[in-house]
C-alpha cells in the first residue's frame, strides 16, 4: 500500500511540473507593447521613432504620418496582389524610394543628413542579415 501511495505521490508531481506555462516563447514574436499586452501600431511606432531621431516639428510629424500610412497601405497592397517573390522585392524598394523621396523633400539639412545616416544603418542591418541567411 505505501508503494502505491509513493508512486501516485510521484506521478502527481511530475504531472504538476510538466503543466509550465508556455506563453513566453510564443508572445516574444507578437507585436505587442509588454507592459501593457496592447499591440502597437507599426506607423504609429515608426513615427515616433522618426520624430525623436529627427526631431520634427508639427507639420513634418503630420507629413511623414500621411507618407507612412499611404506606404503602408500600398505595401498591404502589394503583398496580397503579388505573388513572385522578385515582384515583391521590386515593389517594396520602389515605396521605400518613394517614402525616402518625399519625406526628404520637407525635412531641413540636418535632418535629411540624419535620415541618410538611418538608411546606411539600416543598409548595414539588411546586408549583415542577408549574409548570415546565405551562411545558414
Amino acid at each position: 500500500m505505501k508503494k502505491v501511495i509513493h508512486i501516485l505521490l510521484i506521478l502527481g508531481t511530475c504531472a504538476v511540473h510538466s503543466q509550465v506555462d508556455r506563453t513566453i516563447g510564443s508572445s516574444q514574436y507578437k507585436n505587442t507593447n509588454s507592459s501593457k499586452g496592447e499591440k502597437i501600431d507599426p506607423i504609429e511606432r515608426s513615427l515616433l521613432y522618426l520624430k525623436e531621431t529627427l526631431n520634427l516639428d508639427a507639420f513634418q510629424e503630420a507629413a511623414v504620418k500621411s507618407y507612412l500610412t499611404e506606404n503602408f497601405t500600398e505595401s498591404e497592397k502589394a503583398n496580397n496582389i503579388l505573388t513572385n517573390p522578385e515582384e515583391k522585392r521590386i515593389k517594396f524598394d520602389e515605396l521605400k524610394r518613394i517614402f525616402d523621396e518625399k519625406t526628404k523633400s520637407i525635412l531641413n539639412p540636418k535632418q535629411i543628413k540624419i535620415f541618410e545616416e538611418l538608411k546606411d544603418k539600416n543598409k548595414t542591418k539588411e546586408k549583415k542579415k542577408n549574409k548570415k541567411e546565405e551562411e545558414n
